[in-house]
């Protein structure tokens, strides 16, 4: 099921009717059918608006290792995927934990300017595939 599938079961506008398409052809299964389309239709938008939402800088997200050669020398950090993050003094931008440390999207650390620490992170939200 995707998210818009869904949000289409869960959304007043449009639920009767698509539960009633999951009834009819699902035959005498029809209305058990249904109720297990609204479970998972539910459960995907409650994880996916939990995962959207803003989250405590204190518990930062996922780090991976990279590694890059510059000069002839050897570099490695711990760096988040790009996030947006809300500072101290109220400012939105993108950012990103590298080391254990937030940086914002000029290249500083954020506690360095006067944005001030960050307190919130949010995912960005991922590109529609496109279809060729």
């Amino acid at each position: 099921m995707t998210l818009e599938e869904a949000c289409r079961l869960i959304d007043p506008a449009t639920d009767l009717d698509a539960l009633a398409e999951i009834e009819y052809y699902n035959g005498f299964k029809g209305k058990d059918a249904a109720a297990k389309a609204l479970h998972e239709a539910s459960q995907m938008v409650v994880d996916f608006v939990r995962q959207m939402s803003w989250h405590d800088a204190k518990n930062p997200p996922i780090a991976h290792e990279e590694s890059w050669e510059c000069a002839g020398e050897k570099h490695c950090a711990v760096i988040s995927d790009i996030v947006w993050v809300c500072c101290e003094s109220g400012h939105t931008m993108k950012g990103w934990v590298e080391n254990g440390t937030w940086h914002i999207e000029d290249g500083h650390r954020a506690e360095d300017g006067h944005y001030g620490h960050v307190k919130l992170w949010a995912p960005l939200l991922e590109p529609p595939e496109v279809v060729k």
